[in-house]
This record gives structure tokens, sequence and C-alpha cells, in this order.
């Protein structure tokens, strides 16, 4: 709500009236007595207020003087008696002296506008996020899907949260993929074949390939797939061969994972027991690996609201 003084630099609303102290010796509400050459007389009390958001009072009886009828006070600085006016569903809200009145259960965003509080979530320590701004979309299917979509793009995460990068010991290991790893935040796309991304949800039956947007750490190509045979024979790794042949094919279901919303990536597991360790192929198609699909921008760009 508008305050009624807003344009007012400096308001005195009262002026300085004298009278002759009363028979009885006091002075009526509002007047204090004085001493005027050599004479008792009452002066009446002089309220000021600060015009703009900041009001300065004398104290908080004062706020009828200063504050539209239909506004509160609102102190927020007990030394100073700083306070402005609120409407009466209103409450300061931000940190003084530039807060705000807003509604209750309000935040002041980057601009300084009112927003309601964001519940938590990931992103602590971001009161202008809005509500699951750091939350990603998980992939979740039904019987005949995977959740998956082609042509869309996915960060890849192991049920204990970390990810699926790349560099597992080294930089001669740079381009292999594992637990953990050194190159993080992968954009993985969802393509039918390697000149087709294509559209549209992916079956449980469908085969498909995992295209690495980032590419070679050296930059040597704008992007490349998980490839197959791997690094040393058995891990898979970072190929920016087109060549079928040459990337592996993926196949997978929807599952669940300590109550998380994973996909279950058929005959494939891990490779060698290690902290962190890669991924490869394994004959045997009961054994799976489970990963969540997090969907992301496949231009790397967020447009989450601030």
């Amino acid at each position: 709500m508008k305050n009624s003084f807003s344009t007012l630099p400096l308001l005195l609303l009262s002026f300085l009236l004298i009278s002759g102290v009363q028979a009885d010796g006091g002075c009526p509400d509002g007047y204090e007595p004085i001493i005027l050459d050599g004479e008792a007389i009452c002066e009446e009390i002089i309220h000021r207020c600060v015009g703009g958001e900041e009001r300065r009072y004398v104290d908080s009886n004062n706020a009828r003087l200063c504050c539209d009828p239909r506004e509160q006070l609102v102190i927020y600085d007990e030394e100073s008696r700083a306070g402005v006016c609120c409407g009466f569903d209103q409450i300061y809200t931000g940190i003084k002296p530039n807060g705000k009145c807003c509604p209750p259960k309000s935040a002041l965003n980057k601009d300084g506008a009112c927003i309601p509080t964001p519940t938590p979530s990931s992103c602590q320590g971001c009161p202008a996020q809005q509500p699951g701004a750091c939350q990603l979309k998980v992939t979740c299917g039904d019987a005949t899907t995977s959740g998956l979509q082609f042509g869309k793009c996915y960060q890849l995460l192991y049920p204990n949260g970390q990810q699926l990068g790349r560099g597992a010991f080294n930089a001669e290991h740079i381009d292999q993929y594992a637990q953990g790893g050194y190159i993080q935040n992968i954009p993985f796309q969802i393509c039918k074949a390697p000149t087709d991304c294509g559209t549209g949800p992916v079956r449980a039956v469908d085969k498909f390939y995992l295209k690495d947007l980032i590419g070679p750490a050296d930059g040597s190509a704008t992007y490349g797939w998980i490839g197959w045979p791997g690094f040393s024979g058995n891990h898979m790794v970072l190929t920016t061969s087109n060549t079928p042949a040459d990337i592996n094919q993926f196949q997978g279901k929807t599952s669940c994972s300590s109550c998380k919303c994973v996909v279950q990536l058929r005959a494939v597991g891990p490779a060698c027991p290690a902290i962190q360790p890669g991924i490869t192929i394994q004959l045997n198609k009961k054994v799976t690996l489970k990963l969540q699909f997090l969907e992301v921008p496949c231009n790397g760009k967020f447009n989450f609201p601030v």
C-alpha cells in the first residue's frame, strides 16, 4: 500500500502551540510544561515523520499521526525508532533498513520484489530462488516405456548421488567413463542412430545410443559417444567415431533403487573393483546398472526462474 506521505521529504505534523498552564498546574494531553521567560507554559509536543519508505517516530503511539488510517506502524529498529507504515495484512520483510512491506510468508527477490517464501530445496542459502529451482526432473517410466525420450538430454546419476563422469584416475584416462570422474555435468542425448536422435518415447524393448555433448577434453570435436570396445579392452570410453560398431547400444527399463526412480540398463555393470569404477559390457544379460536420468536442456542453458 502506498504511504500517504511518501512524497513529502519531511512533514511536521503539528505546530508549536503555547498557552498558559492550567489553574491546576497541569497541561492537556499532547502538551508538556516548560519555562519560557520565567513563566510556566504548556508547549505542544511536536512529532516528526520522515517521508518516503523510512519514517522516524517519537514513540509507537504516533502511528495515527504518521500512517494512513488503513495502515499500521511497524518499528524495525527499537533503538532509533525507525519504522514503516504497512497495511494491516502486511509484515516488514527483508534486511533492515532495506526491507519493505510484503504479505505474510514472503521473501524479497534480487530486484526487491515480494515473492512467496521458497520451500526448502537443494539450493540452501538462495532465498531468491523459486521452489524447486535447483531440482532436476527425474525420468520415471511405466511397464512399457523407460521414461526416456529420444532427442532429449539427461545427466546420469548413480543411486548414491555420484554422476557418471569422465576421467577416473589421471589425464591418461580423461575420456574413460567412471562413477564420479573429473569431468562432470555431462548432457547425454538419447539417439536412435549416430545420424538421427529422433523424438518420442523410448520403449523398454528399444535400443539407443548415448551422445556425449561435452565432447573430448582437448576440444577436438563438439561431441562424442559412449563407445565400445573401450579403454584397455573393457572400459567404455568417449569415441568421436560415427560408425555403429564403435558405439555402444543401450537398452533399459524403468525401475527403483532406494525409493528413487532409475533406468535399469541391461548387460551393463562396473568395470574393475575400484573407488571410481568404470562401466563395461557384461555377457550375462541379467547383470544391470541402475542410473537416474535427470532431464537437462541439450543446449546447456538452464532457464530457471529467479
